[in-house]
């Protein structure tokens, strides 16, 4: 989109405000918010300011404008989607959505979501005590899930169905197949969009895995593609889930009551594959890995035990550090930090008790 294109749009739809979003490390949505007025340093690509202690440099995707539907017509408010950059070195990559525009995923990729629905002023505590597909009066997330989807479509996101899922307080979306190419965005914005309509509702969504003796949350992918695409396609991924597993599954949570099979985590019945992942993990960085070229061997692969035995394995893989980069050691350190908060939690817990 040109530029004068671009502030037209602006002009259209009364875009007061506009929001630069783009995606952290960790898979966090973030932003910063600019007037009208100052949109004309968003179009050079002079706009900075201080992230996570660094000067960073915004590199807006004039193609992702959209307005938000929720906030009023007047003064309205519009989002692009952007990347970082370093403003002295704009070739290294920190950024993963940045990282992912230098891949061509043409597969298409279908997938559902689910998160939970959980009282405000007892957060933790499902809103309601339906299973799978249950209707009202158990199910008491069919208002939410109407106005997410209603929403999601005015943003061009379209949802193939809905439902209760089967724990209680879970709900499930499931996305139209787009190409992959695009499935970041899309999913980063459905994400957004739940979260922002179930405040309006009063509740809280949590796409938080639950410590269950059972799976809690997750992502289901669909790939759809040629069977001899398909059948090549699963070799890789097999082949390259133990050194990356911490890129599909980022929490420590993730770990708790999941049997370390391969048919837990991916499925190909010939036709189409199925790979299962965190409702945390960052679709930038997975779908990149994804795009990822192999030599290695599909069989005899065994999956991580705990998350500590995930984070050796990916920080002594020289494939994963040739691959991502700068992004390697970015992620690698946000991970070493996470489980050495964890356990200097549980010693200071278990102190406490003594």
């Amino acid at each position: 989109m040109e530029h004068m294109e671009f502030l037209e749009q602006l002009n259209t739809f009364s875009i007061k405000f506009l929001r630069l979003q783009f995606v952290d490390v960790a898979g966090n949505l973030k932003n910063v918010a600019v007037t009208s007025e100052n949109v004309g340093e968003v179009l050079k690509k002079e706009m900075t300011f201080i992230h996570n202690g660094e000067k960073v440099l915004f590199e807006p995707d004039l193609e992702s404008l959209t307005v938000l539907p929720w906030r009023p017509r007047e003064g309205a408010v519009g989002r692009i989607y952007g990347n970082l950059l370093l403003p002295k070195d704009e070739q290294k990559i920190i950024c993963p959505r940045k990282f992912f525009t230098r891949f061509n995923f043409s597969l298409e990729v279908a997938v559902e979501f689910s998160f939970y629905l959980q009282e405000k002023a007892q957060e933790k505590i499902p809103i309601d005590p339906a299973g799978l597909w249950d209707v009202s009066p158990l199910d008491l997330g069919e208002n939410l899930r109407r106005d997410v989807v209603l929403t999601l479509e005015k943003m061009g996101i379209g949802i193939k169905y809905s439902g209760h899922g089967a724990n209680p307080g879970e709900q499930v979306l499931g996305l139209k197949p787009v190409k992959g190419n695009k499935l970041p965005d899309i999913l980063t914005t459905a994400k957004f969009v739940v979260r922002t309509i179930a405040e309006r509702h009063g509740l809280n969504a949590s796409f938080f895995p639950y410590h269950h003796k059972k799976p809690g949350l997750s992502i289901k992918y669909t790939f759809f593609g040629e069977k001899e695409e398909m059948e090549m396609f699963y070799q890789k991924i097999v082949a390259l889930l133990p050194d990356a597993e911490i890129i599909f599954r980022p929490l420590i949570n993730d770990y708790y009551g999941y049997p370390q099979k391969p048919e837990n985590f991916i499925f190909y019945d010939g036709d189409n594959i199925v790979l299962t992942v965190s409702p945390k993990a960052n679709p930038y960085l997975a779908l990149s890995l994804l795009a990822m070229e192999t030599n290695e061997s599909a069989e005899n692969q065994t999956f991580a035990a705990d998350f500590g035995q995930a984070l050796r394995r990916f920080s002594e893989s020289m494939k994963l550090q040739e691959f991502f980069g700068e992004l390697f050691w970015r992620y690698l350190k946000i991970k070493q930090r996470s489980y050495h908060d964890f356990w200097a939690k549980v010693h200071e817990e278990g102190d406490n008790g003594d």
